[in-house]
């Protein structure tokens, strides 16, 4: 009976064993995987902010434009934002366009994301961008309370007004032209400079402003930056607006196209659809991380895997080797002993890969969420 308990004890322990290295072997792949899907995401996520998420943007039209532009059939997706003003502080060192998105659907395809905090909610709240706070002496932080001068788009003052502020962006660089990293094609042709927006209010304050003109932009289906444009042509004389200026998104195309590895040295354009794809198809293009790290590191961990799971397995059919005698002499077939083994088998493993793969995909959510708050950063789950 001690034998028999000993052997029992022994067997277990060879299965907790087997489970602990499937576990293991598939935490450390997942997590591995996850993590370099997560900068990747972070980085794509990057691009499109630099350049939107649109394929077409029309520039200070008449208020209702977006109703004449959602008839074409080459639209799938419209956002806007109402040019309101400019904005300054009391001192008055300089004015910042200011401008209110429509909806969420409008923050998601302009694309400005706010490295801290968000779109303003309420009235009294604004998003601005860093170098506003620099140039008036903001904290670039939410929740820090300042007092702003507003104009009406003929730079006639309206009030002064105490302001929250909800987020702040980034959409100016030094290194870029003009300092914005997004700005119209046309901007240092025109007698008229288009200026980027740089303070963004809640739609609530329209009133206020009494503005008349809006900026739209579009996602399309259709991959083809003529074709939009002529559409967009057709549109605008069909409605009788006119508009500061319009372009499609060749700078969002190139960047992506670019980063992902998509249609890089070709002249085909691509659409929001490829992009959707392609981030779901886990398409990037190759780097240190993507193409050394992760590769190196599952191959380690396979092999090690493989090794020990042949000798675990090999220990295993040697405790037994009595038991299947045993088996063997009251008629079982060696192929059932195997069939029943091998199917033992697959079971714990199945099992140590769902433990695995679950606490990988919990533990690089926990380490993303905790970096993100730690650390200040905004690292996109890759997921």
């Amino acid at each position: 009976m001690k034998s028999c308990s000993w052997l029992g004890d022994l067997q277990s322990g060879r299965f907790i064993c087997l489970i602990v290295m499937l576990v293991f072997g598939c935490f450390s792949i997942t997590t591995t995987c996850l993590l370099v899907r997560s900068d990747k995401r972070t980085e794509i996520e990057n691009v499109l902010t630099l350049h939107g998420d649109y394929d077409e943007i029309i520039y200070n039209i008449g208020i209702g434009f977006e109703n004449s532009l959602s008839s074409s059939k080459m639209v799938n997706e419209i956002g806007l934002y109402y040019e309101l003003g400019t904005i300054s502080n009391e001192n008055e060192t300089e004015s910042f366009k200011a401008v209110a998105l429509k909806d969420e659907i409008s923050e998601d395809i302009y694309h400005m994301t706010c490295i801290r905090g968000g779109y303003p909610k309420k009235d009294n709240e604004i998003a601005i961008d860093v170098s506003v706070a620099n140039t008036f002496g903001i904290a670039p932080y939410p929740g820090e309370t300042v007092f702003l001068k507003l104009y009406d788009s003929e730079g006639r003052y309206i009030e002064t007004r105490e302001l929250v502020i909800s987020g702040v962006f980034k959409c100016s660089s030094n290194e870029a032209l003009g300092g914005w990293t997004r700005c119209p094609d046309f901007a240092f042709y025109d007698t008229n400079t288009y200026s980027m927006p740089a303070v963004f209010f809640n739609p609530s304050n329209l009133d206020t402003w009494h503005c008349t003109k809006e900026t739209v932009f579009f996602r399309s289906s259709y991959a083809g930056g003529e074709d939009l444009n002529d559409e967009v042509s057709r549109v605008l004389i069909d409605s009788g607006e006119s508009c500061m200026g319009f372009e499609y998104n060749y700078r969002r195309n190139s960047g992506y196209s670019w980063f992902a590895g998509l249609g890089i040295e070709s002249e085909e354009t691509i659409s929001r659809n490829d992009i959707d794809e392609a981030v779901n198809d886990g398409l990037f293009k190759k780097d240190f991380y993507s193409a050394i790290v992760f590769p190196f590191i599952s191959m380690l961990v396979i092999v090690t895997e493989v090794i020990s799971l042949h000798m675990l397995s090999k220990n295993i059919i040697a405790d037994r080797k009595e038991r299947y005698a045993i088996l063997r002499s009251v008629g079982m077939s060696s192929k059932r002993i195997i069939r029943d083994l091998v199917i033992e088998m697959l079971a714990f493993g199945f099992t140590g890969a769902i433990i695995g793969i679950g606490l990988g995909y919990g533990a690089h959510l926990f380490l993303v969420r905790v970096l993100n708050e730690k650390l200040h950063l905004r690292l996109y789950d890759g997921i």
